[in-house]
């Protein structure tokens, strides 16, 4: 299932845990195989929200299919059960993966 970009941006908006992201300043850039890719940055307990791809670096690069995502969000599957069937690839550091899980709450 695709998102439309204000319905993702939403989603990642109302999860969004910013008690849990203390301490964060990084840049993460998913990829969606069908080229909807989009990006965040998570700084100072703020989560900026962007279509496409970043412009420099990511520290963390996120590849998945749009049905993981909508299964991540409904609490269908979990970031670390994803990663581990391999429906998530991820590049960048793991640690900084895990900490991701818990900056978003799965949708009720």
């Amino acid at each position: 299932m695709a998102f439309t970009f204000q319905q993702l941006q939403q989603r990642f908006e109302t999860s969004f845990r910013p008690e849990q992201a203390a301490g964060i300043d990084s840049l993460f850039q998913y990829v969606i195989p069908d080229g909807s890719n989009f990006y965040m940055r998570i700084k100072c307990g703020q989560l900026d929200f962007n279509a496409g791809d970043a412009s420099s670096t990511a520290d963390l690069t996120i590849t998945m299919e749009w049905k993981t995502l909508d299964e991540l969000f409904q609490g269908r599957v979990s970031g670390m059960q994803a990663f581990m069937f391999g429906h998530i690839k991820v590049a960048g550091s793991l640690a900084l993966a895990s900490k991701l899980i818990e900056v978003f709450a799965p949708i009720e």
